[in-house]
């Protein structure tokens, strides 16, 4: 970070140029595994965001919810049939990366924008995130996620504070070449440059990685919002990390040819302080 605050203020900068006045076809695919208690919330949220309904697809990937998730969704259609909102049920539970895949392949949108079931999105959350995609060299947009109840715990408090440290360092990855992770609450890729990759592999994390690696850019804006809460105990957040880094440990060691400076550039710097080295520590 120390160097990221130099670099920041002498490196060269890209000129991002954002454009509110695109209006793609957007699919908006939210992977869903027994989430009754906040599958409503999402979709009133989501019928509420302030993009024409027209060019707006809802797609809810349900990864074999066992309590009443899809009778929700389902309820919802039938109440909302002004909105194009679909039910995809996945054929055989396999996290939610393949639950992904699977309900990209229905999806009609030019750029697609995934988010979770509990991660609620900003009003003008989609038409900042399209605002970015103006070079065909930008594949990939996140926004960036405020914790609601950063004040509520000890553990909550850290963990904000925690992110916001991190906010910081993409911004200026963003800035000067290409961020080297996403987050899943809230991003969006072209439909065209959409991978398929292993489910075991984490899609936010992986995808900015494919992009370097093809020389394509992967971007954070910081006005496209999504608002969630942060784990209120200690045991709550220490099993969203080892979830979130069992993959993030492994990418590490595999293709290494993102630390070679003399092809990557800037990335290659950026992935070796950003997440080797973070992740060495554990």
């Amino acid at each position: 970070p120390v160097s990221l605050y130099f670099i920041n203020k002498f490196a060269k900068k890209n000129s991002i140029k954002k454009d509110s006045k695109l209006k793609p076809r957007v699919s908006v695919i939210i992977p869903a595994h027994n989430e009754e208690a906040v599958i409503h919330q999402k979709l009133e949220n989501l019928i509420g965001l302030n993009y024409p309904k027209e060019l707006l697809e809802i797609i809810i990937s349900s990864d074999n919810s066992t309590d009443r998730t899809n009778e929700i969704v389902e309820e919802f259609i039938k109440q909302h049939n002004d909105f194009d909102i679909k039910l995809y049920i996945v054929g055989k539970r396999q996290g939610k990366t393949n639950a992904q895949n699977e309900a990209v392949r229905i999806a009609s949108g030019e750029i697609l924008v995934f988010s979770d079931a509990n991660a609620m999105l900003d009003k003008d959350a989609v038409t900042h995130l399209v605002s970015s995609f103006t070079d065909d060299d930008i594949i990939y947009v996140t926004g960036k996620l405020v914790y609601v109840n950063s004040l509520d715990s000890i553990t909550s408090a850290a963990e904000s504070t925690y992110w916001n440290y991190d906010l910081f360092m993409r911004k200026v990855e963003s800035d000067v070449k290409t961020i080297t992770a996403g987050n899943g609450a809230i991003y969006a890729i072209r439909k065209s440059e959409y991978v398929n990759f292993d489910p075991i592999k984490c899609h936010d994390s992986a995808m900015p990685a494919y992009a370097a690696l093809h020389h394509k850019r992967a971007l954070f804006n910081e006005k496209a919002v999504a608002y969630e809460k942060a784990g209120i105990t200690s045991k709550d957040e220490f099993k969203r990390k080892v979830r979130m880094f069992r993959g993030g440990i492994k990418s590490l060691y595999t293709d290494i040819r993102k630390y070679n400076p003399f092809k990557y550039g800037w990335y290659s710097y950026f992935y070796f302080g950003h997440r080797a080295c973070r992740r060495a520590l554990f």
